[in-house]
């Protein structure tokens, strides 16, 4: 663990090993605190929960070391008497990979759901009792309807699908939760304007999450192809 004492002003003070190590000095005559925060900001923050708080526990903030390399660390500061003055204790961890993991993270996260907002076909997660936990924004290319309005129960996908195919869906969806089938359809449904289109729907599993049997899909609007391979019917009687 890095230690340091400075005071409030940020004059070190006394500096471990470690702490010299990490901020890239050998001497610490000279050295200010606040040289090497990469935000002044953060340090107004930290100083400020110390006045409110009495002590500062495990505050995030990003650092930087005699090179100008940035570095993130968890930091933790109390007051102390230090001679005849009162200075304060710091301790910092070093939060860098861990830091840099959980930026990997978000940044996969972002582009998944960029990928999954900008393909043609609507993804959607739906629960054993029907209700639609998820719908990409493409429903509304697609469909016209906002994914809220599933979402908020303004309208079920039941009710938009032609009222001769829904047996053709009810069996499938049955044998996706209690046998974990997939299934691959095709059905027709309308679109908020009152259109009629032809659409594939296709899961391969339901799973348990949380306590709650869920299955995820996809559905393509496979118009043009239906009226397509309809058209080449016809041409071959």
């Amino acid at each position: 663990m890095a230690i340091a004492i400075s005071t409030r002003n940020g004059d070190i003070l006394e500096m471990n090993e470690q702490f010299k190590q990490m901020l890239g000095i050998s001497e610490i005559e000279n050295i200010k605190a606040q040289n090497f925060y990469v935000n002044l900001g953060q340090r107004k923050e930290i100083l400020a929960l110390l006045r409110n708080n009495g002590k500062v526990e495990n505050f995030e903030v990003q650092m930087k070391n005699l090179q100008g390399i940035p570095f993130w660390v968890s930091m933790s500061m109390q007051p102390i008497e230090y001679g005849e003055q009162e200075g304060l204790l710091t301790t910092i961890i070093n939060r860098t990979e861990q830091k840099n993991a959980e930026n990997e993270l978000i940044q996969s996260g972002e582009n998944y759901r960029s990928l999954i907002e900008n393909i043609p076909d609507v993804i959607w997660k739906m629960r054993l009792d029907g209700k639609l936990l998820y719908l990409s924004p493409n429903i509304a290319k697609v469909l016209g309807y906002s994914p809220e309005e599933f979402l908020e129960k303004k309208i079920s996908w039941l009710d938009i699908i032609h009222p001769d195919d829904k047996l053709i869906c009810n069996e499938p969806f049955k044998l996706l939760f209690s046998h974990n089938k997939a299934f691959n359809i095709r059905y027709r449904v309308f679109k908020k304007n009152g259109a009629l289109v032809w659409v594939n729907d296709r899961s391969i599993r339901s799973y348990e999450h949380q306590g709650e049997i869920i299955a995820d899909g996809v559905t393509s609007d496979i118009t043009k192809q239906k009226q397509m391979e309809e058209a080449l019917i016809e041409s071959e009687k």
